[in-house]
């Protein structure tokens, strides 16, 4: 909010002193002429000329220390306001009704203006007059008013108003009015909204076709009932409050909690009705309710009397879909629900009398199905409940069913009546949870195999370096080593992808501007795709900055374009559209792999109209290794390497396809809120002279690693002491071994890296180190502070980078 003091008070100020000022000189100047014209000696005009200067300079003293006074007084009123009423707008007059501070968006000049514009406007309420009253008498109180919106009525803004008069600490203080104004439209909005619903709600209940009476568990006093109860026995509910439930229903066993009975409602002036009584209750709750279903209500709807009338006419009338079958697993009856789901459905399916229930199920769940179906027509059992999983309903796949066991009253068969509750949503979010979570076991596996590697083609790349300085470019051996190198470097990259998945990759970001990389990135895009396929890039205006590793955002848009390429390899005129745009969530997203949470994102979007994505094959595009293509045409980590980034960088991914129409990815990052970096420029690395003659701990548990280290340390002509563990290390420091630079390993057994440098660290503050490791800096640097003698290496790295490192370090 913004805070704006009124002026007009240092206006007046200002121009009591130029109005002095002025007099000031009209007085001098008079001086002047009677010195010319009458007999004043110089002595009397000087005396006069002071006496003039003294006035002036007394005013100046003591209207300064006066404002200095005020402002004091002032700027502790802001102080106080700003710490109670941070979340109010509000503004403040003097003992005079002017304003002198406000964070409302309209200024008024005085509390007469701010009646005189604020009051025509507010609705007609009890609290309208009380708002004046308030403001005109300066009354500590509040009120609740509703201001009109002079366009849209819809959009009104309600205010609680708070007043209140006061003195600041300071005895001498002006008197100050303080007017809060707190909007409370959303609040009341939403109490309307529950309001409205609770009341629809009542109104659906109090009239629904189930009579429903609430008990007390104890006496069994009625405490409260619905108007359809009432209307069972021609009554008003008043009627009923307080009377023993035994009173209006007879047969009914107030002890069986949890069972069906079939009862008769009574009453001395009209004829009695036989009902259905559902008796429920909570052990843990004083009150029980129970529902009543007057059977000739669906008697009539049948034609039926009432004799001939069986537990599944219930079932049938019920809103839940049910149908019932007989023991040939012939469809005998659907109910509306069903109807309406069916009709409602994509799908071609049609169920009716002459339609077998096994039918409509998938062939491989029937069998368990119809074992426990074979169960309840042979009376071995009253009820079961599975899961169904329907063949050929869209928006139905998968069932929960609940069955019961029914005798026909007419054929004297047993039928079963089965009753569905839609658990797709339920399945689907249970899929995806399983689906999350083996997405990060394959991580947590990648990341320790990706670790493993990076020791192994650390020393296979070290090992090379060594073998190269013994070696002439024109030796018939160098090539080979070379050819040895370069694979080794291959797997190195396969090696990042796999930590980019498992989010293990060491990341160096920055604030960036999407647009500026996509705009350096778009040449080397358009020679990816081809001449054949038409890219288009457009961009959002004004597009936010996020917080992002530039080099690894590259990598996720480049793998994303040659994805969208591949896809389009056989499409005559092949376009790819790449789209970024600002993004306000308003509510959390499902994502399938992921729930987006409320905020601000930027959205980059990559479409292509290619052969599109099998639904089979959707919900594994993200998993290393995982590939549609050709044998030897890709690697299947082009995928899973944005997946790592993208979560990695805290955002989201998202994708929809259609097979033959297209892919659509979306990349949510979020919104970068702090200062934006300035960029500076680095000078180029001048070749300098990597060796040395300092003392170096090495500490390092994989004997390769620690032996192309150790020989690579000393040919550049330092001293190196070895150690195979964080024991060994500290057993070394402790008998007094001196050194100049630590490097050690970060995850060995026993004594990790990070615990072996807190260690030495008590006995040489100022030590210099570097952890050289698989994973990334993150995973140790939050246990040892931002010590800026800690430095860090990552696996696999080249002699230079060894060398360098170190020479940069010392």
């Amino acid at each position: 909010m913004k805070l704006k003091l009124n002026t007009n008070q240092h206006q007046k100020n200002d121009n009591i002193s130029i109005f002095i000022a002025v007099t000031l000189i009209v007085i001098s100047t008079t001086c002047v002429v009677l010195s010319q014209y009458f007999d004043y000696s110089f002595q009397q005009l000087m005396v006069l000329t002071a006496i003039l200067v003294l006035s002036y300079l007394s005013n100046i003293f003591f209207q300064f220390k006066n404002n200095k006074k005020k402002n004091t007084n002032i700027q502790y009123l802001i102080s106080l306001l700003e710490n109670t009423l941070h979340l109010h707008e509000y503004c403040v007059f003097n003992s005079k009704g002017e304003n002198i501070i406000t964070t409302l968006g309209q200024q008024f000049e005085s509390k007469d203006k701010l009646i005189q514009q604020l009051y025509p406007r507010i609705i007609q309420n009890v609290d309208k007059n009380t708002f004046k009253s308030l403001i005109e008498e300066e009354i500590n109180g509040s009120c609740f008013i509703e201001v009109k919106n002079e366009y849209d009525s819809s959009h009104n803004k309600k205010w609680y108003i708070n007043t209140l008069k006061t003195k600041l600490n300071n005895q001498n203080s002006d008197n100050y009015f303080i007017i809060s104004f707190t909007n409370i439209t959303s609040c009341v909005t939403q109490f309307e909204d529950i309001q409205k619903e609770n009341e629809e709600l009542i109104e659906f209940i109090d009239n629904s076709l189930f009579g429903i009476v609430y008990a007390h568990k104890n006496n069994h006093k009625i405490l409260g009932l619905n108007s359809t109860f009432a209307s069972f026995l021609n009554k008003e509910k008043d009627d009923f409050l307080n009377l023993p439930l035994k009173n209006f229903i007879k047969n009914f066993d107030e002890r069986n909690f949890h069972s069906i009975q079939l009862c008769e409602t009574i009453s001395n002036k009209h004829p009695s009705k036989e009902c259905y009584v559902f008796n429920q209750r909570d052990e843990n709750s004083s009150i029980y309710k129970i529902m009543v279903i007057d059977t000739s209500l669906f008697a009539n709807i049948h034609g039926k009397n009432t004799n001939s009338l069986h537990s599944e006419t219930f079932y049938l009338h019920s809103p839940i879909p049910s149908l019932v079958i007989s023991s040939k697993y012939d469809i005998i009856n659907i109910n509306q629900a069903l109807e309406k789901l069916i009709s409602e459905s994509s799908s071609a399916t049609t169920i009716d009398k002459n339609t077998k229930f096994l039918s409509l199920l998938k062939t491989d769940k029937i069998e368990d199905i119809t074992t426990k179906l074979s169960s309840l027509f042979e009376k071995k059992c009253t009820h079961a409940a599975f899961d169904i999983f329907f063949n050929d309903l869209p928006s139905y796949t998968t069932a929960y069913a609940k069955a019961v066991n029914v005798m026909n009253d007419s054929t004297k068969e047993i039928n079963v009546v089965l009753q569905f509750i839609d658990t797709s949503a339920q399945k689907l979010l249970e899929q995806q949870f399983i689906q999350s979570q083996k997405m990060q076991a394959v991580g947590q596996l990648a990341g320790g195999i990706a670790h493993d590697f990076n020791n192994l083609l650390t020393a296979m790349i070290g090992f090379c370096d060594l073998l190269l300085q013994r070696y002439m470019p024109n030796d018939p051996s160098y090539m080979d080593i070379i050819q040895i190198k370069q694979n080794a470097n291959r797997a190195a990259n396969l090696v990042r992808q796999l930590l980019a998945f498992s989010r293990q990759q060491n990341l160096q970001p920055k604030v960036i501007n999407i647009t500026d990389v996509l705009a350096e990135l778009s040449a080397l895009l358009r020679r990816l795709i081809g001449a054949h396929i038409n890219m288009q890039l457009n961009h959002g205006r004004d597009i936010w900055p996020i917080w992002a590793d530039i080099s690894q955002l590259e990598q996720v848009v480049i793998n994303m374009v040659v994805n969208a390429r591949d896809a389009m390899e056989d499409v005559v005129s092949g376009t790819l559209s790449i789209i970024t745009s600002n993004f306000k969530n308003m509510t959390p997203m499902n994502l399938r792999h992921d729930i987006m949470p409320v905020g601000e994102y930027v959205l980059i979007e990559v479409i292509d109209n290619g052969h599109g994505i099998d639904p089979i094959h959707i919900e594994h595009i993200f998993e290393p290794f995982f590939s549609t293509k050709e044998v030897g045409a890709g690697t299947g980590l082009g995928l899973s390497t944005v997946f790592g980034i993208v979560k990695q960088t805290e955002g989201y991914i998202s994708v929809d396809s259609t097979v033959s129409k297209g892919t659509h990815f979306k990349i949510y990052i979020p919104r970068y809120h702090g200062e934006e970096q300035k960029t500076v420029a680095v000078p180029e690395t001048i070749s300098r002279d990597l060796t040395g003659s300092e003392t170096i701990l090495l500490v390092e548990d994989e004997d390769a690693v620690r032996l192309f280290s150790s020989r690579a340390l000393r040919d550049k002509g330092y001293t190196v002491i070895e150690a195979e563990s964080g024991d060994v290390a500290l057993d070394i420091v402790q008998n007094g071994g001196k050194f100049d630079l630590l490097i050690t390993d970060v995850v060995m057994p026993k004594m990790d890296g990070p615990t072996l440098c807190n260690k030495i660290l008590e006995i040489y503050p100022n030590l210099k180190t570097i952890f050289i490791s698989g994973y990334t800096e993150d995973t140790f640097r939050k246990n040892l502070g931002n010590n800026s003698n800690i430095h860090f290496l990552q696996k696999p790295f080249t002699l230079k980078d060894l060398a360098e490192k170190i020479k940069e370090v010392l």
